[in-house]
């Protein structure tokens, strides 16, 4: 057997992966989020369930492939120490086999003899961004595959396997040695390591504080009903249960199919997401019918799954006592006007299902469908009242339980205030108000047209605006009125706004106001007026800088380098002259920094450190080229000490610098300033998130 990392201990123990064998993916991945892991760090919605209705718990152990070629078959070990089987002989029980497979459909992973193997071994399953081979015989083994697909025997000669227990990239997302993957009919989640007994027990606390007979509350969300978007071929991965369904079944056009109701779009809209991502599902009609049909089984999963739980309500006894409320979280544009996707104001966007089922009422008060508006912010208000709970005061939705029982509503609301303000080049933000019979938008952005009125009464397929028909001038002005009310009280509410401190040179100068203006509703963003330039100076000011506008600071983004390394006469001016000393060597930047960072971290506000931006060849003061990488690395190695997040602006620029850097300078250009705008925007707002979630 070729030299093989060992595999980490376990750090779960046998009760917590059973515990974690009870919770399906979504909740997995619901707590990881709650815990800093965003679900593109660790989900992977595109592996299918190739034993539909399993569920597989383990800690990985991985096998890396890489693309075929000649040389490369030539070096990796062959025959029993090929890696595959090297994983094979290592892993056992509550051990997953995890293979990097490149995302390739043509890899053909395992086969008979192989799984047998695994079979022998006792270990839980295998998982791969491949296909999966042999599957007419393996599925009779008993193991848990999770594959992008079948592959025929033989396959495709695409990769070769070449190292066993090294961190992998299995559809996109890392895994190490000694994660722990859990995987549903929903998807694969890794949960890292280092996490992985806290993850654990939030997500069997639930059952293990639940004794029989005691009432509870269960939240379980599906991620199966959303669009595969980097997958336009197989845009809506379906479990394999459904394969079948819709089979010859033809897929109805949408009522508003196109044409002039998309051409009496304005402009703004035809520009949108909505309209691009039409172009990746609904044109054409062979990629309509596979993606609506597709779409169907999705859905038709999902049903199943939600089936499985109230099966499981039935097995405990309590079916008869549990009130179940179903809801989807958004509309959808299935092809109407030519669009896609979500985030404008007519219905097929807005509006979402809600069925809440009482099995307590008498069967003559079932099904009934009522006209009352309900809101998504109504749902905590129900789940309070049925738990006898009073509702807080502050909450804006009510129960909805008295429309349940039948009971008359002296102050049905008459309407709701609606908004997207996610900000985003290609989705135009709006707010508006609706009534059960006019919708009013103000998509507040766009010049020209850009506010709606709809009769929904008259015209409930909203094909008429009547936002400049003088004969509803009242209307529109009553409910811009009350739309603008309700913004403005709403707004007053809310928390405030989290507050950022940005520290650094002229580079930070530069791209400052991209920030400020990309988080204008998201944070306060606060900076000194002037250059922050190097660490000297940041010590004698730091104390300063932590006070500006009341301090206070949620998150600071911070940088110094580009001055510490630069050039000065003994006098402290600026020099061209390589041989002069830096403002600030190596070992003093080291030792000024970590003072800095330790006055920092003194907040309680949570760091970003941006690495020093390249410096180009004949700069004046001189810079040598070379020494911001050598300032970052050192930089790196405080921030990792100190467990402070990094933004690398150094790498970032790099990857375009002739386009984005002035010739023979360290500044950028207005694109290069609002490139690295665009990194140091997604570094608070993940700060910003993570944060809001512990």
């Amino acid at each position: 057997m070729p030299d093989v990392p060992p595999t980490p201990d376990h750090v779960l123990t046998h009760e917590q992966m059973d515990g974690l064998r009870k919770i399906n993916s979504t909740a997995v991945v619901d707590t990881l989020a709650r815990n800093g892991f965003e679900p593109h760090h660790v989900y992977m919605p595109r592996l299918k369930n190739m034993t539909p209705g399993q569920r597989l718990v383990g800690r990985a152990v991985t096998v890396r492939f890489v693309p075929a070629r000649p040389d490369a078959d030539a070096e990796k070990p062959g025959g029993e120490e090929s890696p595959e089987y090297a994983a094979f002989e290592i892993a056992g029980k509550d051990d997953v086999i995890v293979m990097e497979a490149m995302r390739d459909k043509r890899m053909s992973i395992g086969g008979d003899i192989k799984f047998l193997r695994l079979k022998q071994r006792g270990i839980e399953g295998l998982i791969c961004d491949g296909g999966i081979r042999d599957m007419h015989v393996v599925k009779d083994y008993g193991i848990k595959l999770f594959g992008y697909d079948k592959t025929s025997n033989l396959g495709t000669r695409v990769g070769t396997p070449f190292e066993t227990n090294r961190p992998v990239a299995v559809d996109g997302i890392l895994v190490r040695p000694g994660d722990y993957i859990h995987a549903d009919d929903d998807g694969v989640v890794v949960i890292p390591r280092s996490v992985a007994v806290d993850i654990a027990d939030k997500a069997i606390e639930f059952i293990r504080t639940n004794p029989k007979g005691t009432p509870f509350c269960l939240s379980v969300s599906f991620n199966a009903a959303h669009a595969e978007d980097a997958d336009k071929t197989n845009h809506y991965p379906y479990p394999p249960s459904e394969a079948d369904l819709y089979r010859d079944v033809a897929m109805p056009r949408p009522k508003l199919d196109g044409g002039a109701a998309h051409e009496s779009q304005p402009q703004f809209l035809k520009d949108s997401l909505n309209r691009e991502r039409y172009f990746w599902r609904w044109d054409e009609p062979e990629k309509y019918e596979r993606n609506l049909r597709n779409y169907l089984r999705m859905l038709s999963g999902l049903d199943r799954n939600i089936g499985r739980v109230l099966d499981a309500l039935e097995a405990q006894g309590v079916a008869g006592n549990t009130v179940i409320i179903f809801m989807g979280d958004n509309g959808y544009y299935m092809g109407e006007r030519g669009f896609a996707g979500k985030w404008s104001h007519y219905d097929q966007s807005l509006r979402v299902p809600l069925v809440i089922f009482d099995p307590r009422l008498p069967t003559a008060m079932r099904g009934r469908e009522l006209e009352s508006i309900a809101l998504n912010l109504d749902i905590a208000p129900t789940v309070l009242e049925l738990a006898g709970i009073e509702s807080a005061e502050q909450y804006q939705g009510r129960s909805l339980m008295p429309l349940v029982r039948g009971v008359a509503v002296k102050d049905e609301r008459e309407g709701f205030f609606c908004e997207h303000r996610m900000k985003h080049a290609d989705i135009p933000r709006w707010q508006g108000y609706r009534t059960a019979q006019y919708m009013y938008a103000h998509y507040f952005d766009q010049p020209g047209v850009n506010e709606f009125l709809h009769d929904l009464k008259s015209d409930p397929d909203q094909l008429v605006n009547l936002a400049a028909d003088p004969a509803h001038s009242a209307t529109v002005s009553a409910m811009r009125t009350e739309c603008r009310r309700l913004s403005n009280l709403y707004a007053a509410a809310a928390e405030p706004l989290p507050r950022v401190l940005m520290l650094g040179d002229s580079i930070s100068m530069g791209y400052h106001r991209f920030v400020v203006e990309a988080l204008a509703d998201e944070a306060t963003v606060v900076r000194p007026k002037e250059n922050c330039a190097g660490t000297t100076k940041g010590i004698q000011k730091i104390a300063q800088w932590l006070e500006l506008d009341g301090g206070n600071f949620d998150v600071i983004h911070f940088n110094f380098g580009l001055h510490d390394l630069k050039r000065v006469k003994e006098s402290g001016r600026n020099s061209n002259d390589p041989c002069d000393p830096q403002q600030a060597d190596i070992e003093t930047y080291e030792r000024n920094l970590r003072q800095i960072v330790s006055r920092l971290k003194s907040t309680g506000a949570s760091l970003i450190f941006a690495t020093t931006t390249p410096v180009p060849a004949g700069v004046k003061p001189h810079r040598a080229p070379d020494d911001p990488a050598r300032y970052n690395a050192a930089a790196r190695t405080i921030m990792k000490e100190n467990e402070i997040l990094i933004n690398d602006l150094y790498g970032r620029a790099r990857e375009k610098l002739p386009e984005i850097q002035q010739p023979a300078n360290v500044h950028f250009n207005a694109t290069g300033s609002e490139r690295l705008a665009g990194d140091v925007i997604r570094h608070i707002r993940t700060a910003i998130r993570r944060r809001a979630s512990n």
